[in-house]
């Protein structure tokens, strides 16, 4: 993948020219796209168009295709943790949805664990009985981020920086969790009854 990268960027850079891709877009984002517009005959033809219209279409599919992906498996781990914490009791000792979060804030970067992180915290807190409806949203909002942060800065594609990753967020995401709720002055409900 990184070497046909480079034979693109470079087939750009020669035939489209650097000053029109960075006239398009400052940052040579669609250096891609305009090789494709190139090579279709140009901006004025109808393949050209084709081709760069194809292209953008592929680029939009694969974003589709990744927030699918984490929104099905933050859907899997609420109702696999809302369904054991109802039949069978609490007898999960592992918060099932942080794991999505983190590990997607550690694979897509920080914006993509505080969005996952809100939606799912505030998902969690609606189906938790006697919770502060926010708390966990805010929570995971904060060890999402934070942990995409992490993601960006260091390399942890390894199993023992990617498990010390996830121990640290666990402990932020519990003395947060747990912080708010002495700070309003309330008990924790149990998570996940009724």
């Amino acid at each position: 993948f990184y070497v046909l990268t480079l034979f693109l960027g470079m087939g750009a850079a020669i035939n489209v020219g650097a000053a029109k891709i960075s006239a398009v877009d400052a940052g040579g984002n669609m250096a891609g796209p305009l090789l494709a517009q190139y090579i279709g005959g140009g901006a004025d033809s109808l393949l050209g168009n084709f081709f760069l219209a194809f292209v953008a279409a592929v680029a939009f599919a694969t974003i589709v295709a990744v927030v699918a992906g984490l929104v099905l498996a933050t859907a899997l781990a609420l109702a696999i943790q809302t369904a054991t914490g109802r039949f069978l009791g609490n007898t999960i000792g592992i918060d099932l949805i942080l794991v999505v979060v983190v590990y997607a804030a550690l694979s897509s970067g920080p914006v993509t664990g505080l969005v996952l992180g809100t939606v799912a915290g505030i998902a969690q807190d609606a189906m938790s009985a006697g919770n502060i409806i926010g708390v966990g949203g805010l929570a995971k909002t904060v060890v999402g981020f934070l942990a995409g942060v992490i993601g960006t800065q260091f390399i942890v594609a390894h199993p023992l920086p990617r498990f010390v990753a996830f121990f640290a967020a666990s402990l932020m995401h519990a003395a947060l969790f747990l912080g708010i709720y002495f700070l309003v002055g309330r008990q924790i409900g149990a998570p996940f009854t009724r």
